[in-house]
């Protein structure tokens, strides 16, 4: 299961004791995020940037959804593009 460390940093500094503010925490996927940002990419004809934010989201709700055991709650579109992202990866993996 690939895993990842994911890091946000503020680019404005804030007033106050840190300067700048930032988070990081580690996330597993059941998929390759940056193959499925590639696949994305290309299937949306959209930029690098904005297939990566949309990946990273979805990926990271995807596993939050599936972590609680009840993907059920996430509504059937949704559904539907977590299932041909990943059968879209799949197809280029064994190609």
């Amino acid at each position: 299961m690939p895993a990842y460390r994911i890091t946000v940093d503020a680019l404005d500094p804030t007033t106050g004791e840190g300067g700048l503010e930032s988070l990081s925490f580690f996330a597993s996927t059941s998929h390759d995020i940056l193959t499925v940002a590639k696949s994305l990419r290309a299937r949306l004809e959209c930029s690098a940037c904005n297939a990566t934010k949309l990946t990273l989201g979805l990926s990271l709700i995807n596993e939050v959804i599936f972590a609680q055991r009840d993907p059920l709650q996430l509504p059937e579109p949704l559904r539907e593009l977590f299932k041909s992202l990943e059968i879209s990866v799949a197809a280029k993996a064994n190609a």
